[in-house]
């Protein structure tokens, strides 16, 4: 009678410890996806800054045609829609979400425009800093769009304002 009572109360111990474990595993679960979801979808947004909203050597914000359109080539929104098709839950949790899924479709819109030649090399790039500027300025201090300028600012290269628009 007493082997019983042991295997009993081993197996009430471990659907217990399991009970408890299995809220900690799926909240450690979501916490860690959102990380890896902010740092890829964090780098990103950070290339398409360089690209588009930091000014080169010369001073200028962009080439022309065949240069931007190569640039576009390069920087594809693929990152994001692999995030938000795969770890849709995780994007959800992101601080300021909302403006950062608005911007990539804009980024997106506006891409397929430089690819089908139908807007200008000066245009399209003012459009991109201005989707950015707008989500970023619409979105909360915290968001990941706040945090790729203050890692830039932090290097030197000044925020962008609402007012800069025009490409110099």
């Amino acid at each position: 009678m007493s082997e019983w009572w042991k295997a009993t109360i081993s197996a009430l111990a471990g659907v217990l410890v399991g009970l408890l474990a299995e809220p900690i595993r799926q909240r450690l679960t979501r916490y860690l996806d959102a990380r890896r979801v902010r740092e890829i979808l964090w780098r990103d947004l950070s290339l398409i800054y360089v690209q588009f909203c930091v000014p080169n050597e010369s001073g200028k914000w962009g080439g022309d045609v065949k240069e931007l359109q190569s640039i576009i080539r390069y920087v594809p929104p693929d990152k994001f829609e692999y995030c938000y098709n795969t770890k849709r839950e995780a994007c959800y949790r992101l601080k300021g979400w909302m403006f950062v899924e608005v911007f990539y479709w804009d980024y997106t819109k506006i891409r397929q425009d430089i690819l089908n030649n139908t807007i200008s090399a000066e245009k399209s790039i003012r459009e991109i800093r201005r989707a950015f500027v707008t989500a970023r300025y619409s979105g909360p201090d915290g968001s990941l769009l706040a945090q790729v300028e203050e890692h830039f600012e932090r290097r030197g290269i000044p925020r962008l304002a609402a007012e800069q628009y025009t490409v110099k």
